[in-house]
């Protein structure tokens, strides 16, 4: 499977880090990406990455190290491995990305909305926390 040049999580350009196009191993992949060797393997575990064997020696092409990047920018806004996994399927060089975009967009929005939901009450508690302290601290000053 081969993946677009460009970021899928944003519609920017890929950089890889270095600029290799080599092949690497688990341990310069991790170091490349500001990933662990384990989340590495937890990702091949789940079949999200497949890279190339020469034994017991994972070898990771550029194509492996955008799919991991993308995993890793997926994680880091959110998204479920299944909902990476359904962003990173749905890629077809023959038919462009366009569902892929659309389908990412649909996740990222649902994704906005629960942080907009989770961040309403947060300021909900917070509120009750701030009258709590001001009930408390007159209190103590009523106390005295």
């Amino acid at each position: 499977m081969e993946l677009v040049t460009t970021d899928n999580m944003n519609g920017h350009e890929m950089a890889m880090p270095g600029g290799h196009e080599d092949v690497l191993t688990i341990r310069e992949v991790a170091d490349e990406l500001g990933l662990t060797q384990r989340a590495i393997r937890f990702y091949e575990e789940k079949k999200l990455v497949s890279p190339q064997r020469n034994g017991s020696t994972r070898l990771y092409h550029r194509k492996d190290r955008t799919r991991l990047q993308l995993i890793k920018r997926g994680s880091e806004i959110g998204l479920s491995l299944g909902e990476i996994r359904e962003i990173l399927d749905l890629y077809d060089p023959a038919r462009g990305c366009r569902e892929q975009y659309q389908r990412a967009l649909q996740l990222f929005e649902r994704r906005i909305a629960v942080l907009r939901e989770r961040r309403e009450e947060l300021e909900r508690q917070e509120e009750k926390l701030l009258s709590s302290c001001e009930r408390f601290s007159s209190y103590i000053l009523t106390a005295e």
